[in-house]
């Protein structure tokens, strides 16, 4: 059967009308004819047939027609698929998306459902804890309050007009894009030298020692004391004082601090209300290092030893041995520790069991800092080079003749390395290259310093902290 057959009967039928048909009759005779035209093409041609035939009607169909054609089968074709799906498994189709947050926002201007999908509050923050970035929470902001409230009322009885603020809900959207605008705003300055510099005459003594986050600055001094401050305004909160000795080191984590100190002694205070919880003692000469990782400590000594501490109960869980030099600086994790000092020597243990497992000549004077990550040790010493180390093999992988004093302290991130030396100068390196890319000068020695993304802070023998701000506008 053809077309034409099927359709003759219409045309027949109307043919042999002696009187004019009307419109309704016509109309509904069409469509009863068209449906079975509709059900022969369905159901009597295959695919090759039903494609001859489309073929041939949109050649012979007029312009206005095949626009028509054009956008009916466009319509068909686009479905949204995401409006389609359930929510949970349109939410998860594009949490593939969240390492691309440029993609993730090109897929909001899709349509308002993509948008909604796509802008989900329960994302932008679970993208921003990833990257940490936040404002303060609630959490952070009642310990401090509480700090501010204890350290006022302990040594100078006032109180303090901050309170904790109440919970609020944020667009985490917002949240990130703020940041990121920032931070990259911030990585250029870093790139440029552009700061903006702050000094705060913070001791009566050189700063040995300071660590800071978000939050709260500590700074220990040869003065014997340590003093806590508020990093966002730089504001004093109170001091730490017990240690007979100047302070050498200071940790610290949300529950501690732990502060070393030539007195051979370690002290462990309460964060949030500045008591001394307990001192610790074992080693026989001065403390000259400490690094803290959740309810353990491990510090190093003038006496050539390491020892591992429970800073819950006071207990030394390990005392390593082998160094033939004072320890200067130590860091650990779960598994190893990794120490150096006066030998000249960095030594990898097993600090649960106190064995030494590696030991690598590095430097020809003795080593004043180190860090490491997954791949790398990275470590200063008096010859003021820096040198870097491949983790697993012990091997040099590069010598900067970075000061022309001692490398005092070191910082690194997957970017840059900072040190500051004895000859008055922070030089900021690129990691992977070993340029440096600026200069920062105090006017005395450099004893330490820390960096985040945002700024450097440095302590120095003029007893002054100095802020490096490269977030300036």
């Amino acid at each position: 059967m053809v077309l034409r057959d099927l359709l003759y009967p219409l045309r027949a039928t109307f043919k042999k009308k002696d009187k004019p048909v009307g419109a309704a009759e016509l109309e509904a005779a069409f469509q009863e004819q068209l449906k079975t035209v509709w059900d022969w093409f369905a159901t009597d041609l295959n695919f090759p047939q039903q494609k001859v035939l489309l073929d041939g009607l949109l050649s012979r169909s007029v312009g206005v027609l095949q626009a028509h054609v054009a956008s009916s089968l466009q319509a068909l074709t686009r479905r949204d698929f995401l409006g389609d799906l359930p929510v949970e498994i349109s939410l998860h189709v594009l949490s593939f998306l969240e390492d691309d947050p440029a993609s993730l926002a090109r897929c909001a201007q899709v349509s308002r459902t993509w948008r909604a999908l796509a802008d989900d509050n329960l994302r932008w923050h679970a993208m921003c804890m990833r990257k940490g970035w936040s404002p303060p929470s609630q959490a952070e902001q009642e310990v401090m309050d509480r700090m501010e409230q204890a350290y006022e009322n302990l040594w100078w009885g006032t109180t303090l007009d901050h309170r904790p603020q109440q919970i609020q809900r944020y667009n985490w959207k917002q949240v990130y894009v703020d940041t990121l605008v920032a931070r990259r705003s911030t990585e250029r300055n870093w790139r440029d030298g552009r700061f903006k510099k702050e000094n705060v005459m913070a001791h009566g003594d050189e700063i040995s020692c300071l660590m800071f986050d978000d939050i709260r600055l500590v700074c220990g001094s040869y003065d014997g004391t340590v003093k806590v401050w508020n990093s966002a305004t730089n504001q004093l909160m109170g001091a730490l004082m017990g240690h007979t000795d100047g302070v050498t080191c200071v940790q610290f984590n949300h529950r501690f601090i732990i502060t070393g100190s030539l007195d051979r002694t370690l002290r462990v205070w309460d964060f949030p209300t500045g008591e001394c919880l307990r001192v610790l003692q074992g080693h026989e000469g001065e403390v000259e290092c400490v690094c803290l990782r959740g309810n353990h400590a491990a510090s190093g000594s003038w006496d050539n030893s390491i020892r591992v501490w429970d800073i819950e109960s006071g207990q030394c869980l390990n005392t390593l041995t082998g160094h033939t030099g004072s320890v200067y600086c130590v860091q650990f994790d779960a598994e190893k520790l990794i120490s150096a000092g006066g030998d000249r020597l960095i030594k990898i243990w097993s600090w649960a069991t106190g064995a030494c497992v590696r030991s690598l000549a590095a430097h020809q004077d003795t080593i004043t800092t180190l860090q490491y990550d997954d791949r790398s040790i990275i470590t200063g010493s008096y010859d003021g080079e820096i040198k870097t180390f491949d983790l697993k093999t012990g091997h040099c992988i590069s010598t900067l003749s970075a000061h022309e004093g001692e490398v005092w302290s070191l910082q690194f991130d997957d970017d840059k390395i900072v040190s500051g030396s004895g000859d008055g100068t922070i030089k900021i390196w690129s990691r992977e290259t070993g340029t440096c890319s600026s200069v920062l000068r105090h006017d005395t020695g450099i004893n330490c310093l820390q960096f985040d993304y945002r700024k450097i802070i440095s302590g120095a023998r003029d007893h002054c902290l100095q802020l490096w701000d490269f977030g300036v506008s």
